[in-house]
């Protein structure tokens, strides 16, 4: 019998996301791609650590998509949000819904809030291996927490949990445990 953690499902969830805005990561055409290319979004911040209150708090949310390969090497860019005459490399797709009341931009997410980014895979790759603890959550979500995870997400949540055919290396004393499990 293996210590290991099960391994993760396939889980078919919704992969829409809040219309483009005018914000730099915010366009339509950002939207479209992160929807099509998701692999993993789940819940973050105090809902998932059990410390969000009631009735109060928005909802936070974290994913990853595979972007198309124009996107990869440069040769296309997304506008630079809703209207906008100039364009950025796509990224992330990035939105609050509090920017749909009075205030725009600047107001505050409350409760029934969704505030939700999608990295692309480079940008999320590249602040995982700088150890950012807050991209590498994505990993540890309990499977109740998460919106959608197909099989590249299933694939990249074995390899971060050890539940991965072949890890820990044999003779290794690399450990990863589920929460309740240590």
């Amino acid at each position: 019998m293996s210590d290991l953690p099960d391994r993760p499902r396939v889980i078919r969830g919704d992969r829409s996301l809040p219309p483009g805005y005018r914000h730099p990561h915010a366009s339509e055409e950002a939207r479209a791609i992160a929807e099509r290319g998701t692999v993993l979004r789940a819940q973050v911040g105090s809902g998932v650590h059990g410390t969000a209150v009631a009735g109060q708090d928005d909802r936070d949310e974290m994913g990853l998509c595979l972007e198309p390969p124009e996107f990869v090497t440069g040769l296309a860019r997304v506008p630079a949000g809703v209207g906008a005459t100039t364009t950025v490399r796509f990224e992330q797709y990035h939105r609050h819904t509090a920017w749909d009341r009075p205030g725009g931009l600047a107001s505050r997410s409350g409760a029934g809030d969704l505030d939700v980014v999608v990295y692309s895979a480079r940008k999320w790759a590249r602040l995982a291996l700088a150890g950012n603890p807050t991209v590498l959550l994505l990993l540890f979500v309990p499977d109740d927490e998460v919106q959608h995870r197909d099989e590249a997400g299933v694939e990249l949540t074995a390899n971060g949990t050890g539940s991965s055919p072949g890890w820990p290396p044999t003779g290794s004393s690399v450990t990863c445990a589920p929460r309740g499990r240590r």
